[in-house]
Order: C-alpha cells, then structure tokens, then sequence
C-alpha cells in the first residue's frame, strides 16, 4: 500500500468517526439535554376559588354591588340604568368601584405572592426547572407542561397561610 492510499483511508476514518460523534453522539446529548429541563404550570383560575380568603372576598364584594344597585327595578333596561344612574347614586357606585379595584389589585399581589412560595416549595419536591403561572390577566400557552395547580392548592391548604 503507498502512502497515498493510506492517507485517503486514515482521513475516511477520521471523517466517518467525526460524523459519527457529531451526528449519533451529539443527537443523544442533545436528546439528553432536552428530557432534562421540566417545566410545570400553575392555573391560577382554578387556584383562586380553592382559597377561603377568595371566596370571602367575592362574597363581601357580591353583597356590596347588589346593596348598590338595590333600587334599580329592571337591570336590563338602558332607560332605568340611565335614570338610575342620573340620580345620587352614581357617585356612590363610583366609589365603590374605585375602592373594590385597589382590594382586588392588593388580593390579587398578595394571593399571587403566596402562590408563587408554594409553586417554589412544589417545584423544588418534583425537581421543576420552570414554573409557569397562568392567570386570565397574564395568558400562556403551553405544551407538555407538567400541571402542578392540584400541588398548589394542596401546599396552600396546608400551609394554613391567608390573605389579609
């Protein structure tokens, strides 16, 4: 065998190997790699009714709207709300409003905020990477997440911590 030919078999070899790490090897790493990251998903609209502090909440706020608009005899006629509302209630109404939004932002921060700590506790007991959490005002879209909302809800009730 000369040289030449030698030379073309050693780099064909070389080549095969190379294309054979980079190509089998390199596609199992990387397999490997993927199957490592775990993502889960919080639903945050299912969460919120399990915690007593929310369905207080809805209820006190329930209450107050129908007491608001106790006098209004006919809800769906544009002419009686119109009325209705042209008299001293309306300012009220805008009160209430007004105040029911700054609870509902201080509810929804703190709420958000516990649920966070027990998708933290969840997600380190079921070695999740990544946690998504999604609520009506923050949508996501998701494939192949591991859903952790029971273990939040579960976590929560434990835990014994509320909302004030």
């Amino acid at each position: 065998m000369n040289n030449g030919k030698i030379k073309a078999v050693l780099v064909a070899a070389v080549l095969a190997v190379s294309g054979w790490l980079f190509t089998g090897c390199g596609a199992q790493a990387q397999q490997e790699h993927k199957s490592a990251m775990v993502v889960g998903i919080v639903h945050v609209d299912r969460v919120l009714p399990e915690l007593p502090e929310y369905r207080q909440y809805s209820e006190a706020y329930q209450t107050e709207r129908e007491a608001l608009f106790k006098g209004l005899k006919q809800p769906n006629d544009p002419r009686a709300l119109q009325s209705f509302l042209d008299s001293d209630k309306k300012q009220e109404i805008q009160k209430s409003v007004q105040k029911w939004d700054e609870k509902k932002r201080k509810f929804l921060d703190e709420t958000m905020d516990k649920i966070r700590a027990a998708s933290e506790t969840v997600s380190k007991e079921k070695n999740i990477d990544i946690v998504i959490m999604n609520a009506p005002w923050y949508p996501v879209s998701e494939r192949m997440a591991l859903d952790i909302t029971t273990d939040i809800i579960i976590t929560l009730k434990e835990s014994g911590k509320t909302v004030h």
